[in-house]
């Protein structure tokens, strides 16, 4: 599988991802709620939504201008 996203060469143990800042703060209320550190709560969240994450492939109509019976752009 190619990779859009490629780790960097220096193998981090803990790598770094971004959110949303509205996704950290109700993180940090999961976490302080919990009595939990923030990377565990985390860690939970990750493992549930890719457990239960699936890739669907569909198909989406697309529209082409035709004049004349030319396709658009054709000369």
């Amino acid at each position: 599988m190619n990779r859009k996203y490629k780790t960097k060469g220096t193998q981090e143990p803990t790598p770094r991802i971004r959110v949303a800042r509205e996704h950290y703060e109700r993180i940090i209320d999961l976490a302080d709620e919990c009595d939990m550190k923030l990377i565990d709560v985390l860690n939970q969240l990750l493992d549930f939504a890719l457990e239960y994450a699936e890739v669907e492939e569909i198909q989406i109509p697309v529209k082409s201008l035709r004049v004349g019976g030319e396709k658009d752009g054709d000369d």
